[in-house]
């Protein structure tokens, strides 16, 4: 009997040390994720609704001086037809690419009027995206010769690539650029896309005017408050929109981003 108890008694103590044990591994685990930054939230695409079918969205007017190539549909609202100096040879697929407001066939303004509603809603959230917490005034908006992972970043300054920018990360990963003021970049100035990352997973949203300077090099949806300029043979994979100003063109390549 006294065997017995003398049993009992070392499987119960041995029973508390496992549950002791295992308590204190779990609270050291969950401590250890705290500190090295192993929970970390991921960035959806900003939603473009059917603003996605355009790679060009003015409000005012769009120009250009020839020969650009714009691949996508382009937009003007609530510009009128007469505002678009861009030859339709300048569109792959011609004409029929190119939308206003004064359309009269109702079909194709009823197309356009639901993609600017979807810009609109998507700049808003766009807007009121929080940030993540060490990604804000990175750099003080200086982008040039800097590797950027995937996330969420803001500045509440003018954005300047004065050098190559290198975007790096999965096919999956999202990086969101929010700058209050204007943005620029350089002559000959490039974003690079590495480790798999996709154009259509960059988005821009600037609360200013853009300026690409000559043979510069973009990539990403580009939604911007007032004037969008791209100087002679400057480039953008990806999409151009200016929610309040005009498109400026010069002999430019834009393509939709796959």
């Amino acid at each position: 009997m006294k065997k017995i108890k003398l049993l009992l008694t070392f499987l119960i103590c041995f029973f508390l040390m496992i549950l002791a044990s295992c308590g204190k591994n779990s609270s050291s685990q969950t401590e250890m994720q705290k500190t090295s930054g192993l929970t970390k939230t991921t960035n959806a695409p900003i939603n473009l609704g059917r603003a996605e079918n355009f790679a060009i969205i003015a409000s005012s007017s769009i120009s250009s001086t020839p020969n650009s190539t714009i691949t996508g549909k382009v937009g003007l609202v609530p510009g009128l037809r007469a505002q678009i100096t861009l030859l339709p040879s300048e569109v792959v697929g011609g004409s029929s690419e190119i939308y206003a407001a004064d359309d009269t066939n109702p079909d194709s303004h009823l197309f356009l009027e639901n993609a600017h509603k979807d810009l609109i809603a998507a700049s808003v959230e766009f807007d009121i995206k929080e940030a993540d917490a060490d990604k804000i005034g990175k750099f003080n908006g200086f982008l040039g010769g800097k590797t950027l992972t995937a996330g969420s970043y803001k500045w509440n300054s003018r954005v300047a690539i004065n050098s190559d920018l290198i975007l790096e990360g999965s096919p999956t990963d999202v990086w969101i650029f929010h700058g209050t003021a204007n943005f620029n970049m350089a002559n000959d100035v490039h974003v690079i896309l590495k480790g798999g990352a996709k154009a259509k997973n960059v988005f821009w949203l600037i609360d200013g005017s853009l300026r690409l300077a000559e043979r510069s090099e973009l990539v990403g949806t580009v939604i911007v408050q007032k004037i969008f300029t791209m100087q002679s043979f400057a480039s953008l994979n990806g999409r151009a929109f200016s929610l309040n100003g005009n498109i400026v063109l010069d002999n430019n390549a834009i393509t939709m981003p796959e």
